[in-house]
């Protein structure tokens, strides 16, 4: 397993561009924060017959990105990584996830993974606004409501809106934020959205289709590829409409319990 250099990135891209939306995250770091930052640092496992797998360690999330065309992973490498790093999450392909146990992260988190092709037009966005800076605090106010299981990082929203790496679109009630999309590890041609929710008490409006329609269609316009998770009936009610189809699975292995 070889460490990368930015001497690797054309090989590492070209490689994980075979089957670029479900390797958005790896794509979308790489450019972004490069090889040789300290954010991400990424291996691969090559040969003379070319690249068989990549992992990556983004650093700021604490977390293990695995990906193979062929679904190898390199269980040493893994196990050695696991033992010298407070890792968070370890996450790929389900069929890939699948090969590997890793009995201190019992908690798997299956997800379907979804991608638009085309705008929509099916959803008022009149009262969506680009969210900046100063609305961070009502973003992260707004997720601890909405996923009070899992850490809102601030330093990490913050990190996104200075590189550009992502944006938030969100709807204002009673002079608070209560619906919001964002995107992350925006590259190219692709886009990731994440952390699509609604205040609980402004529910039923249909906000959240209005900001992940808005935040879909301007990735549109710019020529990125919106992607998406999701593993909840009401969410996938939500995308559907908009016209977000399934193009795989993902799973995300955390610590915890299972309930």
């Amino acid at each position: 397993m070889k460490k990368c250099t930015e001497q690797d990135r054309s090989a590492l891209l070209a490689y994980l561009s075979v089957n670029a939306p479900l390797n958005l995250f790896f794509i979308g770091d790489i450019e972004n924060e490069g090889l040789e930052s300290g954010q991400v640092t990424c291996w691969m496992d090559q040969d003379e017959q070319g690249i068989h797998a990549v992992n990556m360690w983004y650093a700021p999330s604490k977390s293990l990105l695995l990906s193979s065309n062929e679904e190898k992973i390199d269980q040493e490498f893994v196990d050695d990584f696991l033992n010298t790093h407070e890792v968070r999450t370890v996450s790929g392909v389900t069929s890939l996830l699948n090969r590997y146990s890793i009995p201190s992260m019992p908690v798997h988190q299956d997800c379907w993974f979804a991608m638009l092709d085309h705008a929509s037009d099916t959803v008022d966005t009149s009262l969506t606004r680009r969210l900046g800076m100063d609305d961070i605090p009502g973003i992260v106010r707004l997720e601890q409501i909405c996923f009070p299981d899992d850490p809102v990082d601030e330093s990490s929203l913050k990190r996104i809106f200075e590189h550009s790496s992502g944006r938030n679109y969100g709807i204002y009630a009673d002079g608070k934020l209560v619906s919001s999309a964002g995107s992350t590890a925006e590259c190219s041609n692709l886009a990731m959205a994440v952390a699509v929710c609604t205040d609980p008490d402004y529910r039923d409006h249909r906000y959240a289709s209005a900001c992940i329609a808005r935040l879909s269609n301007e990735l549109l316009k710019e020529g990125k590829t919106p992607c998406l998770f999701y593993n909840a009936p009401n969410a996938a009610k939500i995308y559907k409409g908009l016209g977000y189809r399934d193009i795989g699975t993902w799973t995300m292995i955390k610590k915890g319990s299972i309930a």
